[in-house]
């Protein structure tokens, strides 16, 4: 039987570039021309992404699910801003949430394409680990542009990343971040009228410990 939900309070994480927080209403105006420009290198990628959805679309149906999400605790998801120039930078998601003798959730990221380079997905995702992780004590001896600070998360046990072959950018980050290779599922995924086969890619809690190295 599956533990009933934890509903948490959105956290602000914060590092010396970024600004994470949950998506609301007032993020439109950066993120919908974000996703209009990246677009093009999403769609190889993401189902959302190639669906034929308007930016503006896609947008509404991302704030729906995240607002759902954090109210019943089924799904946390974050946007990523510059935090000095307040520009769109990424987002990253935890989802399919089980709770009980499991205790996981998937995770999956992205960053613009104005973002890309700059070891901003690297940023993002590290700090949103750590949240998932949290209550522990792996915040110790990380860089300080990585150190998130934010209220307890929901101590999750394992997550998991389902990445294309071909995206060598993400299965690198991955990997950086101490994901281990676990296997492919095929034809996982539909996308662009294709399915596509993904690699799997798992980091447990007690096994993990912050990369120090920074941008």
């Amino acid at each position: 039987m599956q533990t009933p939900a934890v509903v948490l309070t959105p956290p602000t994480l914060r590092t010396s570039r970024l600004v994470i927080t949950e998506l609301r209403a007032e993020h439109a105006s950066v993120a919908i021309p974000a996703f209009a420009a990246s677009h093009i290198l999403w769609s190889r990628y993401l189902a959302s992404a190639a669906g034929g959805d308007s930016p503006q679309v896609q947008f509404e149906k991302r704030l729906e699910r995240s607002i759902r999400g954090w109210a019943d605790g089924s799904r946390y998801s974050f946007l990523a801003l510059d935090a000095s120039t307040g520009a769109f930078v990424g987002d990253c998601n935890l989802g399919d949430i089980v709770r009980g003798n499991t205790w996981e959730a998937s995770i999956g990221w992205r960053v613009s394409i104005d973002a890309e380079g700059r070891s901003l997905a690297f940023e993002l995702v590290q700090a949103v680990c750590a949240w998932a992780f949290q209550p522990s004590s792996h915040a110790s001896g990380v860089a300080s542009h990585a150190i998130p600070r934010s209220d307890v998360g929901p101590n999750l046990h394992r997550l998991s990343a389902a990445i294309m072959p071909d995206n060598a950018r993400s299965i690198r980050l991955a990997e950086r971040l101490g994901f281990a290779f676990e296997g492919t599922k095929r034809a996982l995924i539909h996308i662009g009228g294709v399915w596509h086969d993904h690699h799997i890619y798992g980091l447990v809690n007690h096994a993990w410990t912050p990369n120090p190295v920074g941008p």
